[in-house]
Order: structure tokens, then C-alpha cells, then sequence
């Protein structure tokens, strides 16, 4: 861009028709400390020049207000929005002095939200090699490159991204037996694509002081509370470092605020708070989080008195997060009907329903907004379950969200108006799996994938995400995905073509939607005055192109509390 200088906020809550719910405004006001000894101070903006005044002109300017109206001018006064409209009127506002940055025809949007995203978790992949679908197409192929990197040298072989539903595999698992041939004398840890299941070696299991015969595969909590910190990488990774190295490729991407969802499971609980406060206080992370506190360390949490609003407008609790069930492919997803040729077997419920009500209630109680995963329609009715004893018992469960919500049935959706659920959708399980759940669900359930036209059409709010390090894409490649439902492993098949959604939807969907999701739609999510200056400017608009195409837009510039933290050279 070029620079020279010179002398609606309640969108969402009026889009959709849903009961009233408490605002943000009370948690805001009750910020607390850490009972850790951190006694950090995050109500300053980021390192933004406060009495700096910018005008940017000469493009389109994306508002997504309510109206979704294009300005021809905006104006930013310090980390916020002072002006927006008609490029006389912005002038005024701004004032002869300001800055005047010359947008060149490029198109200005409020920044990218991801709303689901595991920081420590994307950042921690650098310790483990790529095994995945984008480099191999067969298991077969994969395995052989893993026995080779064992013969590489180094104590340890960490592997992510296998995935049996994608990669062609005429086995029904990958075992202990087969990581043993990787290699039988150093300890093998393999991750697979959704991070639901790993594979261990022997070694491994030596390690973990498990019997012998046991077949090398982990699930759930085994993995991040039991293998994980027994990987001396792991254990020794800076994760400052992990940090500082792995965010320049997220502002890449235009995005300017995460939902880490599941804080403390990377760091054991509080430990990971500590890593997100003193990375943001150094300077050396910009990005703004809003924190969901990994419910696999419960107790952790009571013991620190963590309670929602504590932080700031870069790094702020204000959620917490549980898990219904597994994941649809590897097929732990909780369905209502059992997958196919599967002996019966309908996935897995990760919480008993007393134990999914018990949080539900405690922890709504305490104030914490809730991010629940369910990726099958049987765990999603548990959590409308859940949530609806905790209302009849006088719980206000504010502004609950159900995570990738993948396989919503019609007759739940009455429940979500009710009850005033909203979803949000993993959209990369559309391209990159939805073939592969078509093999484990039938067509006809893999319709029910990612319902973001049906969510659209009854007003129910809905966002997108990556679930990185799940998927790693980004929010423009979200949104085309969200737009067209072409599939990866069926080129021309478009699953489900009523639920494909207009490119506005989904600019929602990455913008306002999110931030009124995570408790901040007064302070981010569009482009109106008083809000925090966080923008990203691309090259082209999505509008006007071919929808297969918005992924391969540029992006030029990210702009996070007025300052910009991002240029394409």
C-alpha cells in the first residue's frame, strides 16, 4: 500500500432470532489474577501508537456490518476504528494531519477470526514430521519414508498426519506391529491426522510401562496425558520459541485472533496460561486469544481460582472446553446409528451423560462460556441433553457452542433455536474427509456434514474454523470451501449442494459470527467505529472471482490493535 502524510455493533443479536442471553459486559468488568504469581497487566493496547491517525483509501472496504455495506474510506486513531464511509466524511474525521494509505484497488475486511484453534498444539508441530494425505497417498508409502527417516539418527521418531480414512491402507489399523517395523530399537510415536489416536512401538510402550501385547494404539487423554509427556522433545520444547517461530505463517493468513480451544492440554493446565501471557507480554506473539481451559485438567483450574474475564483485549479466559465424543472417520464420533460394516458399533461417548451434565452445570456456574465438541449426531444429542437439564435447573449456560457440530440431524435443530445453541464447522472435513466419510456413514448421513445452508437458513449462528493443527488452512480457503462443498478425493462431486452458503455468509462466518461466538463482538468482528483496529487487506474480492478460486487470493497486509504486523513483500 501506499503510505503519504498529510496536514453497528449488535449485528448479530439482530440477525438472528434467538432468546435473549446475558451479555459480555459483567465478565469484562471482573478481571482476576492467576493464583500463579502472575501479575501481568493487559488492559494497555498492543505496543499500538496511540495518537497515531490513518486513512485508508482508494479500495473496497469490506465493513461487514449488518448491512454488509462497502465504504470507500476508514480511519484508525491509535489500536482503534475512528471513521468509516464516504471518503470526504472520513477525511474530516481523520483530520489534516493523518496518514493517508493508499489501498491501490485492494480490499479491506475486519481481520480473520479462527475460533477453534489449538496455539501451543499448531506451533508444537515442528517436533514431529508430515506423513500425511498432502505428501503420500498410500499408508504403504508413508510407512516406507518413516523407516527411512529411522535410519536418519536421532533418539526419538515422531510422525503426525497418518490417516487411514484418506491414505490407501488394506489393513484395518496401524499397530504397535507395524511401527515395530519403523523401527524396534528407538521409541516410535505416530499421530494421526485429527490427533483422536496414535500409534506406538514397543519401545514406546516399554516406556509407558504398558503390557506387551497391547497393540500400540492410544486414544484421547492416553495420548496428550500419558505418551505425550513421556517424549523428551516434548518435554524439553521451548515453547516461547515454538511460538515466536510459528505466527508468522498465522498473520500470513490474515488472521488476528484464535479461540484456543482446549487451553493446558499441551502444558499441563495453568502451566499454558503462564506460556500465552509472558509470550504476549515480551511482544513477541501479537495475536489476540481467547482462551477455553482444556476441562482434562479440572482440577487444576479450581486449585489456581482461574475465573472467566481474566486478561485483556490480546489474551483473555473467558471459556471453558469438553468433549462428547471422537472423531467421525476414525469412526469415535458418537452416531445415532452405527457406522457401516462396523458390527454394530456407533462410536464413542467420551463423557458419561451424568459426568457431560456435571460440567455442563458446574462450569457454566462459574461463568465460563462452553465450547463443546461433537462430531456425531448422537454426540450432539448428549450435549443438547446436557444443556437443557442445566437451563431446567436454573443455569445460565451462556452462549453455548457446539465445536465441528459435523452430523446434525433435523430434529435437532429445533433444539438449537431453543436452546440457543450455535455450531461451528470444522468446513475442511467437507473437502479433505468428505469422501471418506461417505465409506463409514453412507450418503446420506455424509449429507448431514457441515449443515452451514440449513444453519443459514433457520438464522441459527454459525462459524468456521481450522481446528489447526487438525487441518491447517486458512480463513479464505474456509470460506471456499463453505461456498462450493467440492470434494478432494472426488473431483466434480459437490456433497450436499443446499448447504453450500453465499461468500458473504461466509465472511461472516470467519469475522463477526466468531466474534460474537467468544464474547467480543463489541470489540471486533467488523469494521465500525470505536472498535479495535484489527483489519487484513487482499488482493482481490471474493465476491467477484470464481468461487473455486478465493483460496488463492493474496493476502497483503494484517493490521492487529493499529498496528501492522504483516506485509506481503
Amino acid at each position: 500500500m501506499k503510505s503519504t502524510n498529510h496536514h453497528s455493533k449488535k449485528v448479530l443479536n439482530k440477525m438472528f432470532d434467538r432468546r435473549s442471553i446475558s451479555q459480555p459486559h459483567g465478565i469484562m468488568q471482573n478481571l482476576h489474577l492467576l493464583a500463579l504469581g502472575l501479575a501481568l497487566s493487559f488492559a494497555a493496547p498492543l505496543a499500538a501508537e496511540v495518537e497515531k491517525t490513518r486513512l485508508f483509501h482508494n479500495g473496497t472496504i469490506l465493513t461487514v456490518d449488518e448491512d454488509f455495506s462497502e465504504a470507500k474510506a476508514l480511519a484508525i486513531r491509535g489500536n482503534q476504528i475512528l471513521a468509516v464511509g464516504a471518503l470526504e466524511d472520513v477525511s474530516k474525521a481523520a483530520g489534516s494531519g493523518a496518514e493517508r494509505i493508499d489501498l491501490e484497488g485492494s480490499v479491506m475486511l475486519p481481520a480473520f477470526i479462527d475460533p477453534h484453534f489449538h496455539v501451543l498444539g499448531t506451533a508444537l508441530n515442528s517436533l514431529f514430521e508430515y506423513v500425511g494425505l498432502k505428501q503420500f497417498t498410500t499408508v504403504e508409502e508413508a510407512s516406507s519414508y518413516m523407516q527411512e527417516a529411522a535410519k536418519k539418527g536421532g533418539d526419538w521418531l515422531l510422525f503426525r498426519d497418518l490417516d487411514l480414512s484418506t491414505q490407501a491402507w488394506d489393513k484395518e489399523s496401524f499397530t504397535r506391529e507395524h511401527a515395530d517395523k519403523i523401527s524396534d530399537r528407538k521409541p516410535v510415536f505416530v499421530l494421526h491426522a485429527g490427533s483422536h489416536k496414535a500409534t506406538v512401538n514397543s519401545k514406546f510402550l516399554e516406556l509407558l510401562g504398558k503390557d506387551p501385547s497391547h497393540n500400540g494404539v492410544l486414544f484421547g487423554a492416553e495420548i496428550f496425558s500419558e505418551a505425550l509427556p513421556m517424549i523428551e522433545p516434548y518435554a524439553n520444547w521451548d515453547a516461547q520459541k515454538g511460538l515466536k517461530n510459528a505466527h508468522p505463517d498465522w498473520l500470513a493468513m490474515g488472521l488476528a485472533t484464535l479461540g484456543d480451544t482446549g487451553t493446558g492440554t499441551i502444558r499441563s493446565g495453568p502451566t499454558e496460561l503462564e506460556i500465552l501471557f509472558a509470550a504476549a507480554e515480551s511482544g513477541a506473539f501479537p495475536l489476540r486469544v481467547r482462551s477455553y481451559l482444556s476441562n482434562m485438567h479440572e482440577e487444576s483450574w479450581r486449585k489456581a481460582d482461574i475465573k472467566p474475564g481474566h486478561g485483556g483485549d490480546q489474551i483473555m479466559v473467558i471459556g471453558f472446553k469438553l468433549s462428547s465424543d471422537g472423531s467421525n472417520q476414525i469412526k469415535t464420533a458418537l452416531q445415532r446409528e452405527a457406522y457401516l460394516n462396523s458390527q454394530g458399533d456407533k462410536g464413542k461417548a467420551y463423557l458419561t451423560q451424568q459426568d457431560l451434565n456435571r460440567q455442563v452445570q458446574e462450569w457454566s456456574a462459574r461463568g465460563f462460556q462452553l465450547a463443546m465438541h461433537a462430531n456425531g449426531g448422537g454426540g450432539i444429542d448428549n450435549i443438547i441433553a446436557a444443556v437443557r437439564e442445566a437451563e431446567s435447573k436454573g443455569v445460565d449456560v451462556n452462549r453455548p457452542r457446539i465445536e465441528h457440530c459435523s452430523i446434525v440431524h433435523t430434529d435437532q435443530l429445533v433444539s438449537f433455536k431453543e436452546l440457543g445453541l450455535s455450531g461451528s464447522f470444522l468446513m475442511g472435513h467437507v473437502r479433505y474427509w468428505g469422501g471418506a466419510l461417505i465409506g463409514v456413514l453412507g450418503e446420506e448421513r455424509a449429507k448431514l456434514l457441515d449443515r452451514a445452508g440449513t444453519f443459514e437458513r433457520m438464522k441459527i449462528p454459525y462459524s468456521l474454523h481450522s481446528d489447526s493443527p487438525v487441518i491447517e488452512t486458512s480463513p479464505l480457503e474456509m470460506i471456499e470451501i463453505a461456498v462450493t462443498r467440492n470434494l478432494m478425493s472426488k473431483p466434480g462431486y459437490v456433497l450436499s449442494p443446499d448447504e453450500r452458503i453465499s461468500v458473504e455468509a461466509a465472511i461472516r462466518a470467519v469475522t463477526i459470527t466468531p466474534a460474537w461466538q467468544m464474547l467480543s463482538e463489541d470489540k471486533l468482528g467488523s469494521l465500525e467505529a470505536g472498535k479495535l483496529a484489527d483489519l487484513v487487506v487482499i488482493a482481490k474480492d471474493p465476491r467477484q472471482i470464481e468461487s473455486d478460486q478465493i483460496s488463492e487470493i493474496a493476502v497483503l497486509e494484517t493490521w492487529i490493535d493499529g498496528k501492522k504486523v504483516f506485509e506481503r513483500k
